[in-house]
């Protein structure tokens, strides 16, 4: 039976419900393992909440991402998986090598791979579709 109450309002019932499916786990009953997220309805949703002198986003994203990295992890190590892809904006070289770290520290077998798209047109990065 699915709970009413989702991971800190991050995850609804549907997502927590396809997660059950595609992962044969309840989110839920994960949480101990990852560590716990803001509410999303106290996080800031304006371009602010990206500003990298934002000490309390900047929180916010690295938990995000190495709470999504661990997701992914456990989907490679333990469920099966084959291949995974964190599609996030990985663009520094620190975030990099933070990701690197993190999955050689859990497994220093598997591969990394970071792909990266670059649009040096402006007509095309500062046109928005209709």
């Amino acid at each position: 039976m699915l709970r009413a109450q989702s991971i800190s309002g991050v995850i609804d019932a549907p997502t927590q419900a396809a997660h059950i499916l595609l992962n044969g786990v309840d989110p839920l009953e994960e949480q101990t393992r990852f560590t716990k997220l803001p509410s999303a309805d106290s996080m800031e949703q304006s371009a602010e909440f990206f500003d990298p002198h934002n000490e309390k986003a900047s929180q916010i994203r690295e938990q995000v991402a190495m709470s999504t990295l661990d997701e992914l992890l456990e989907f490679l190590l333990n469920q099966g998986g084959s291949v995974g892809i964190l599609d996030a904006t990985n663009s520094t070289l620190g975030r990099r090598k933070l990701l690197f770290k993190h999955i050689k520290e859990r497994e220093p077998k598997l591969g990394i791979l970071f792909i990266e798209s670059v649009c040096e047109d402006a007509k095309v990065s500062f046109t928005l579709p209709n």
